[in-house]
C-alpha cells in the first residue's frame, strides 16, 4: 500500500498540529503515512526568510505583515509576482522534492501552501503523481491556498467554501470538515463550574506568537482584576517578571494544552485557525 505523504510547513505551529492530528487519524485506521516539513530541508536563507522573517514581523510589525498579506493575496493565473514566487519556493526546496519523488505516495495532503504549490508544479512536470489534498487551516481565504492543481479541498466554514467557489474551484472538489485537531481536545470534555461567586475566574492567556509589549499590557490588565481571577500564562521566560501578581501561574512549555484548556473558563490568545478550533472542540 501506497503511504500517504502528509506535507506542512514550518511558519506559526498551526500547520504543524493540524498534521500532526491527520497523522493520528490516519495511524488509527493503520494507513501508512509519513510527515515532512518543507522547511526543514529547505536552503537556509530561504527558510529565514519564509519562517524567521513572518515571525519577527507577525510579532512586531503588524501593519507590513497585514500589506504583505494583502499584496500577495490573488491569483496564480493573473499574478506573475505569485508564480515568480512558486518558482523561487520550488528551487529552494529540492531535498523535500527529492524525498517526494522517492516517497512515491498515493496522495499528498497539505496543510500549507508550501508544499501544495511544490508539488502541483512537480506533477505539471511530470515528477508527481499523486493526488493533492490540500487542509485550509484557517477561517479565512487567502489567495495562495487557490490552485488549479489541487484535487481536492477540506475547508473551516461555508464562507472558506463560497470564497473558493468564487475564484473558480469546483463545489466537487470542496469538503466541509472544520480544521482538524487532535483527539484529546474532542475527547476532553470541559470541567463543570461551579456557580459559587467566591470561585475566581480561570483565565489561560497563550502568550507564544503575540509581540512582547502587547503581551505585558494584557497580562497587566488581566492582574489588575485581582482576585476575581485566577491567571494562568502561557510564554516566554522574559515575560514572567512583568507578572507583579504572586497568584499568577506561569508555565513556559507545554505538553498537555487540552487539559489545560479544559479546566479554563476563559481562554486569551491570537485569532489562529487552529488554536480556535482547538478551544471549541
Amino acid at each position: 500500500m501506497k503511504p500517504i505523504l502528509l506535507a506542512y510547513s514550518g511558519p506559526g505551529q498551526g500547520h504543524r498540529m493540524a498534521a500532526m492530528a491527520l497523522r493520528e487519524a490516519f495511524l488509527a485506521e493503520r494507513a501508512p503515512v509519513v510527515c515532512l516539513d518543507t522547511l526543514t530541508t529547505a536552503m537556509p536563507f530561504f527558510r529565514f526568510l519564509y519562517a524567521g522573517l513572518y515571525k519577527i514581523m507577525a510579532r512586531h510589525a503588524h501593519l507590513a505583515c497585514e500589506q504583505v498579506y494583502r499584496l500577495t493575496d490573488r491569483s496564480r493565473r493573473k499574478s506573475s509576482m505569485i508564480r515568480a514566487i512558486d518558482w523561487w519556493s520550488r528551487q529552494n526546496t529540492m531535498a523535500f522534492q527529492v524525498l517526494a519523488k522517492s516517497l512515491a505516495p498515493g496522495a499528498a495532503v497539505c496543510t500549507h501552501f508550501l508544499p501544495m504549490a511544490i508539488l502541483s508544479l512537480m506533477r505539471e512536470r511530470g515528477e508527481f503523481n499523486g493526488q493533492i489534498h490540500v487542509v485550509i487551516t484557517d477561517y479565512d481565504l487567502h489567495g495562495f491556498w487557490v490552485d488549479p492543481g489541487v484535487d481536492h479541498y477540506c475547508v473551516a466554514t461555508v464562507n472558506v467554501r463560497d470564497r473558493l467557489a468564487a475564484k473558480g474551484v469546483p463545489d466537487s472538489k470542496i469538503a466541509i470538515t472544520g480544521i482538524p485537531v487532535r483527539e484529546s481536545f474532542s475527547r476532553l470534555a470541559a470541567t463543570p463550574r461551579s456557580r459559587a461567586k467566591h470561585l475566581p475566574l480561570k483565565i489561560l492567556f497563550l502568550a507564544h506568537s503575540i509581540a512582547f509589549e502587547t503581551s505585558r499590557e494584557i497580562i497587566g490588565r488581566l492582574e489588575a482584576l485581582g482576585s476575581r481571577v485566577r491567571l494562568t500564562v502561557v510564554g516566554h521566560r522574559r515575560l514572567r517578571e512583568t507578572c507583579r501578581s504572586r497568584d499568577t501561574d506561569w508555565l513556559e512549555n507545554v505538553t498537555d494544552l487540552s487539559s489545560l484548556m479544559a479546566s479554563s473558563d476563559l481562554l486569551v490568545t491570537k485569532p489562529g485557525g487552529l488554536v480556535c478550533s482547538e478551544a471549541l472542540s
